[in-house]
């Protein structure tokens, strides 16, 4: 018999490996690709049941009650309003620090009255504007911008704590009354059994054992019933609290209301719904803005500043005596000769070619 020798074949293992391995590798698959593909399945899978994109949080459940209720709350809920109002604050506050980037003007009259003598009149005006050579009044503006970005970001995840808190006290109603109808049916039906298996009881078809297991299961279904009534008026009193209200009850539908089906848990999606990482950024930028105002604080300024002061016998002196003014008042008046001038000549022309 013909024998191999002990090196080639183990020579020819190992090719069969090698062989047997780059054929592996070549139709290795792709995970990271075919991820992403069923992830892309399941977005459009995800739009085409649900058919549009909610931007509020009320557009989940389809119930003009509901949204109702939401308006009632956020027009009495006395946080939502603070927060409202600091939304309002912050913006006056970047307004004022966007007018210190322009020139201040300052603009005066006054008449003096003095015994024997004419009357004095005196106007003036003065003119001061910072430069801003470092940035400085701009980064101000930005840090303020970005307060207003921060507040606005509170205020959005205010409103939707708010409407969410809502929604989920109207929902509990809705279940509760639910559960109520339920209970009552039960309870009243473990009655009517409790009445058949007495009747038979006397009639000496029932054992007290039988009448005892419905006596027990009737009086386990009223106590259930209280119970969840109970759990009905808690939840109400709990709903009128978020909706400032005292004693008024609410309106509660007979059925399960429609719901759409909450976004899936995707890093794109969850994170686009998270003003509080949105207030949490832009409290970062405006503390980066302010360090860099501190430090420019430190730098030199310049500022210009003029000023116009003219005293006369009568108002038109002290306004419209002082060579600046009457340059200021001849700059309007040369507009409109020149303007008359141009539509005269244009009028010519015309007439000459008719």
């Amino acid at each position: 018999m013909y024998r191999l020798p002990c090196s080639k074949v183990v020579l020819t293992a190992l090719c069969c490996l090698v062989i047997a391995g780059c054929s592996s590798l070549s139709t290795r698959t792709d995970y990271l690709a075919q991820a992403d593909s069923e992830r892309q399945n399941v977005v459009s899978k995800f739009e085409m049941e649900v058919g549009l994109e909610t931007a509020y949080l009320n557009e989940l459940v389809n119930s003009h009650d509901l949204d109702a209720l939401i308006v009632e709350a956020r027009a009495a809920n006395p946080d939502f309003q603070q927060t409202r109002l600091s939304l309002q604050i912050l913006r006056a506050q970047y307004r004022a620090t966007q007018a210190d980037q322009l020139p201040d003007v300052e603009a005066g009259f006054v008449a003096n009255n003095t015994d024997g003598l004419d009357t004095a009149y005196t106007g003036t005006v003065s003119i001061s504007w910072e430069l801003d050579l470092w940035s400085k009044i701009s980064d101000e503006a930005s840090a303020a911008a970005s307060d207003v970005a921060e507040q606005l970001a509170l205020y959005q995840a205010a409103r939707d704590t708010l409407a969410a808190e809502v929604m989920q006290g109207w929902l509990k109603l809705v279940n509760l009354n639910r559960s109520v109808a339920i209970e009552k049916q039960r309870a009243e039906l473990l009655e009517k059994n409790e009445q058949w298996i007495l009747q038979r009881y006397r009639s000496g078809l029932g054992d007290l054992e039988d009448l005892d297991s419905a006596q027990s299961s009737a009086a386990s279904a009223r106590a259930t019933l209280i119970a969840v009534q109970e759990s009905l008026q808690q939840q109400q009193r709990a709903l009128n609290l978020l909706l400032g209200r005292s004693q008024a009850s609410t309106v509660i539908s007979a059925d399960y209301p429609q719901v759409l089906l909450p976004l899936f848990d995707l890093a794109e999606q969850t994170l686009q719904r998270r003003p509080d990482l949105k207030a949490a950024y832009m409290a970062i930028r405006a503390n980066d803005f302010r360090t860099s105002v501190a430090y420019k604080d430190m730098l030199p300024s310049i500022n210009l500043e003029t000023a116009l002061s003219e005293t006369g016998t009568s108002p038109s002196d002290a306004l419209l005596r002082n060579p600046v003014w009457s340059l200021l008042g001849q700059l309007p008046r040369c507009a409109l000769d020149r303007r008359i001038d141009g539509n005269a000549s244009r009028f010519e022309s015309q007439s000459s070619d008719y």
